[in-house]
């Protein structure tokens, strides 16, 4: 059973989000890679999360030069074919942090806490609004509504805000784990301090 791949949802929508610039790009591009996945024999493939991180840039490359999107794709894009799917893991660790680091910049430059939390606990780590609502003290409704809002913000790629480096430094770190491991208890409880420092 291939289900565990979905596992890598959030790292592959954070390398999507600082590719594309653009959430609803980004989402349609990692559906995609899922899509590919399934309907190919990837029996012979040796590095599962490798193939899916290789065939989402291509797949946002050739979004990119396909004239649906006007914006200038990133030249230094590095796109590695490999037919077997096999990747030297030093490598992707290197890629994978700096994509990461790159999109979890973007999202604290253009939203603010509160908007960065509701998006990355609900379409980072897919999360309902319930669990949501509880963790951030926030109804519901209300998480839905700063969401969409997140969203505007993140196809208007401006910049909002300047980061702090320690902090930022800090909160990557918790985002970067969790992201690995999948245990969230710690990065929530980050989210919950900034959210609660911005009231202050």
């Amino acid at each position: 059973m291939d289900a565990y791949i979905l596992e890598y949802r959030p790292m592959l929508l954070s390398i999507a989000i600082n590719l594309l610039g653009n959430i609803k790009d980004a989402e349609d591009m990692v559906q995609d890679t899922f899509v590919k996945w399934f309907e190919r024999d990837t029996t012979h493939v040796v590095q599962s999360k490798g193939y899916l991180i290789t065939t989402l840039k291509n797949a946002c490359s050739n979004f990119s030069r396909s004239g649906k999107r006007q914006d200038e794709f990133k030249e230094d894009l590095i796109i590695e074919e490999k037919k077997t799917g096999f990747f030297p893991s030093d490598w992707f660790d290197f890629d994978l942090e700096n994509d990461l680091a790159k999109s979890y910049a973007t999202l604290s430059k253009r939203l603010n806490i509160s908007e960065k939390s509701v998006y990355i606990l609900r379409e980072v780590f897919n999360l309902d609004y319930q669990e949501i609502s509880s963790m951030l003290d926030k109804k519901a409704e209300n998480c839905r509504k700063i969401l969409d809002r997140a969203k505007e913000r993140l196809t208007e790629q401006k910049e909002r805000f300047q980061i702090e480096a320690n902090k930022h430094a800090a909160s990557f770190e918790l985002f970067r784990e969790a992201c690995k491991t999948g245990k969230l208890s710690e990065y929530i409880s980050n989210l919950k301090d900034e959210v609660l420092e911005k009231v202050r």
